[in-house]
């Protein structure tokens, strides 16, 4: 009776409520062991994804793997018409994402995509973690983009302060050396972005059209 009482209680609070169906969840958890399996199973999803929703994407990735294990084991990937294998696997993915685990993440979200190749939630979920790597990639060269940008800031600066005021036969040349170096870091940066999100674009789409039903024989 009691374990059923931990089960209603779970259920009546609201969904949107992340921090009290953890705390009862936590509070609750000797009765919620002892439901049958499917129940548990259910309450257990419904407390993951209030861990993600309230950002313990650590304490999530520390449960998930078992309760996904035990989902393939007992044959629970429906629960209460709820796709709870995909649900989970994408909770794992965003999680990794979320922590810094980007190689972890982007095979999770490739596994996901093979699952439903045309699942836009899946694709931003890759798109995300290519992103993320590109980015690290690209620090250096908008680490130069950031200093051209300063550097002829302070060039405009010595213009308006000084050049204007004693040495105007330079101003002209001072003029040309700030715009020059201010395009060419917009150019660079306007570049790695465009290149970027190409080069994003057509691996997700690979990896889209490699892991539809008709590519895979």
């Amino acid at each position: 009776m009691v374990t059923l009482e931990a089960y209603l209680g779970f259920l009546k609070i609201e969904e949107n409520n992340f921090a009290k169906r953890i705390n009862f969840f936590e509070r609750n958890l000797h009765s919620i062991e002892q439901l049958p399996i499917t129940e548990k199973t259910e309450i257990e999803i419904y407390y993951l994804q209030a861990l993600f929703d309230s950002g313990k994407y650590v304490h999530v990735l520390r449960f998930v793997d078992e309760l996904i294990e035990r989902i393939i084991i007992n044959n629970l990937v429906l629960v209460k018409e709820i796709d709870s294998y995909r649900k989970l696997i994408f909770l794992k993915g965003a999680s990794q994402y979320n922590t810094d685990k980007i190689d972890s993440a982007e095979k999770t979200a490739l596994e996901l995509i093979r699952l439903e190749p045309d699942n836009v939630k899946y694709r931003k979920l890759l798109e995300n973690c290519l992103y993320k790597r590109e980015n690290k990639k690209t620090l250096n060269l908008k680490a130069v983009c950031m200093f051209l940008y300063l550097l002829s800031a302070a060039i405009i600066a010595v213009n308006l302060l000084v050049v204007n005021h004693f040495y105007y036969q330079y101003k002209e040349l001072t003029e040309v050396i700030w715009k020059s170096l201010f395009l060419s870091a917009s150019i660079v940066l306007v570049w790695s972005f465009a290149s970027t999100y190409l080069k994003i674009k057509q691996r997700i789409d690979r990896h889209i059209e490699d892991r539809k039903p008709s590519n895979l024989k």
